[in-house]
């Protein structure tokens, strides 16, 4: 079974469909491609996760979720992937709460993303994170090894990077900040002892650890 590197986003509510639509635009636009059908997905109160609940429940498209019915909407979530030449992305969308806020979690293999480490080019990754982010207007969102599907609130999700849910006091591997939010300096000044930060074109601060060491075997 392999691990997986789950980066957890928060956002304002929206329709799924739209959610769609923007994802796949963005990442249209850095060479990504995607699968032709998506599975419904909801929030699963024993385990307090979600997941696709639903494994008949499969709609397919042609070419682009533009073409989805606007009942996908009605839905709690939904899952889909995308890929490029290099690697390929899990993304589950998921509304909370009745409308509340949507969270994104997005996956990427442990064993994809060391090799890209390896060759330097973990650049593609962060910017398909800061895209997917800004496609939903993200508030923010953590990145670690093996996160569950839980929902994480716009309010948490502000310092979840520096004290992880699961891990509290635990600084996460990866955080995405809106630019908005904190300047260059204030970013270096308040978590330049644990993270580097980079600028991303899409309007986020990535932040990471080593990660070349910290996923070391």
């Amino acid at each position: 079974m392999s691990i997986d590197f789950t980066t957890i986003i928060s956002a304002p509510d929206a329709p799924l469909r739209d959610l769609l639509v923007r994802i796949e635009s963005g990442l249209n636009e850095l060479g990504f491609r995607h699968d032709h059908s998506i599975l419904r997905a909801a929030y699963d109160s024993d385990r307090e996760v979600f997941d696709e609940l639903f494994p008949d429940e499969e709609l397919r498209v042609q070419s682009g979720y533009d073409e989805l019915p606007r009942e996908v909407s009605l839905w709690e979530g939904c899952s889909c992937e995308f890929w490029n030449d290099s690697f390929r992305l899990y993304v589950l969308i998921g509304r909370i709460g009745h409308g509340a806020y949507v969270n994104v979690w997005v996956d990427i293999t442990l064993q994809s993303l060391t090799r890209l480490l390896r060759r330097q080019e973990n650049r593609g990754f962060q910017g398909a994170l800061a895209t997917i982010s800004a496609a939903v207007d993200a508030y923010g969102g953590y990145g670690h090894l093996e996160l569950a599907f839980q929902p994480l609130s716009p309010e948490r999700v502000r310092t979840a990077f520096v004290d992880m849910p699961e891990f509290p006091g635990e600084p996460s591997l990866l955080g995405l900040i809106p630019t908005g939010d904190l300047t260059e300096e204030e970013v270096r000044k308040r978590y330049g002892s644990i993270f580097e930060a980079s600028l991303s074109t899409q309007g986020y601060w990535v932040l990471t650890q080593d990660l070349v060491k910290a996923l070391a075997p």
